[in-house]
């Protein structure tokens, strides 16, 4: 349950603040540490600016004893709030808890993945119903054909590449045999880089027209055989011009070509073709979608800062090019940038910190929020020791395999079990700062 927190007449902006993350117990159950980050990035991400929440604070302290940041914090300022939830699930099963990958993704709601999915489809039928209105109601293969916007991407720009070839337009009166046609291509590595190996084309009913291996300019270092099925004993090779003229042969001018990356592929035949067609993306926009949010693209996308302040590995991973990083060897250096950065008169609209919990938790609180800019979140996360756990999946995965004469028991798995549950139980303090105590919501 929350502490107690001052009263005031109204809700203060901290206490309203502070009033969603409370209500993850009002039901008397232990929440997830999923549902806590939720919360916070509905707050953080809020569009709108209803949330008024200008800078965030997520600190982790690992290796934290069971009484860390149990009683309450003295020295805080009249116009800082803080509430407490005692009991938070950091992971479920008998999972080992990782707080980055938890707090720092969300996956995609089914909400939003059927909001993707309906806007897709309404897209689709915008596109069909203004090109019927442009060609009086009939659909056709021309519904298929990349816009000029597409082409620009796809087509090779004009060059004096003298190896480049174009599709001829059919003569009159000569009929068009394939309307479609697919087309891909399969590379191989030569001392040059990737050059062309294999070109291979089906027309719209499946039909194989095209299946041909191809001489590159120069040696071949690796004939990639598990994707282009190309071999050192394949003799039959056709010369990059021998495969221009059978494609300058089959594909007129008026042949749509459907395919994926068929600027990859038109580049490596040296082949000008102006009526293409882009194959889906893959995944499809929808599978894209259901991918989980990353919490520091998000903030990119919205134009908002954000900072990683942990190991050098964990910076690695977690900053990627979407927040700035400052990697750290001990828990004073983390605690210290953390301090730092609040006070440089330009926070981070993020800050994400990780160490081994302090003897003294409650001042490292203490003095965060005494640093925090107003209109500040500070969210700490208490996470006990993992090492126990972490030998035991350890085991259970080596007395897995057959090979292993000792097997996995019962009650191994409940002292798994026991374990588990103990090093999933984490605490979340929370520290909201305002202009001042009775501030009303910005």
């Amino acid at each position: 349950m929350g502490t107690k927190r001052p009263a005031a007449d109204t809700l203060t902006w901290q206490a309203e603040l502070l009033s969603s993350f409370d209500a993850l117990t009002a039901n008397e159950t232990t929440p997830l540490l999923s549902s806590v980050r939720d919360v916070l990035m509905d707050k953080l991400l809020d569009d709108d600016g209803s949330a008024g929440l200008n800078h965030v604070v997520v600190l982790v302290l690992h290796d934290a004893p069971s009484d860390a940041l149990t009683t309450a914090i003295d020295g805080l300022g009249t116009n800082v709030v803080t509430t407490q939830l005692a009991a938070v699930r950091l992971a479920e099963g008998d999972a080992i808890p990782k707080c980055e990958a938890t707090l720092l993704y969300a996956p995609v709601s089914k909400t939003v993945k059927d909001a993707a999915k309906k806007q897709t489809k309404k897209s689709v039928r915008n596109k069909i119903k203004k090109f019927k209105k442009n060609h009086d109601g009939a659909m056709g293969l021309e519904f298929y054909l990349a816009v000029d916007a597409d082409l620009a991407k796809i087509v090779p720009a004009a060059t004096t590449d003298l190896t480049y070839v174009e599709s001829k337009p059919l003569e009159d009166g000569q009929p068009l045999v394939y309307p479609l046609l697919a087309i891909d291509c399969e590379m191989c590595k030569t001392t040059k880089g990737v050059e062309l190996t294999r070109v291979s084309i089906v027309d719209d009913q499946h039909k194989v027209v095209l299946d041909e291996f191809v001489l590159p300019s120069n040696p071949i270092l690796d004939y990639c055989t598990q994707y282009s099925g190309t071999s050192s004993p394949v003799v039959e090779l056709l010369t990059g011009e021998q495969i221009q003229a059978s494609l300058l042969a089959l594909i007129p001018a008026e042949t749509i070509l459907v395919g994926h990356s068929l600027e990859n592929d038109l580049s490596a035949l040296r082949l000008i073709h102006r009526r293409i067609k882009r194959g889906p993306l893959f995944p499809s926009i929808i599978a894209q979608d259901s991918h989980p949010r990353k919490l520091l693209t998000e903030l990119a996308h919205r134009k908002k800062s954000a900072l990683i302040i942990d190991t050098a590995a964990a910076c690695r991973t977690l900053a990627g090019g979407a927040a700035a990083a400052i990697p750290c060897t001990s828990p004073d250096t983390v605690f210290h940038h953390v301090r730092h950065q609040l006070t440089t008169g330009c926070p981070p609209t993020f800050t994400w910190g990780q160490a081994a919990c302090p003897a003294k938790a409650s001042e490292l609180v203490r003095d965060i929020a005494a640093d925090l800019p107003p209109q500040s979140l500070l969210l700490v996360v208490c996470c006990p020791g993992v090492h126990e756990l972490k030998a035991l999946h350890k085991l259970r995965t080596t007395r897995g395999d057959p090979r292993c004469t000792l097997q996995w028991d019962k009650s191994q798995q409940d002292k798994l079990d026991v374990v588990a549950a103990t090093a999933q139980r984490g605490r979340v303090v929370l520290v909201a700062k305002g202009s001042s105590f009775n501030d009303d919501k910005p």
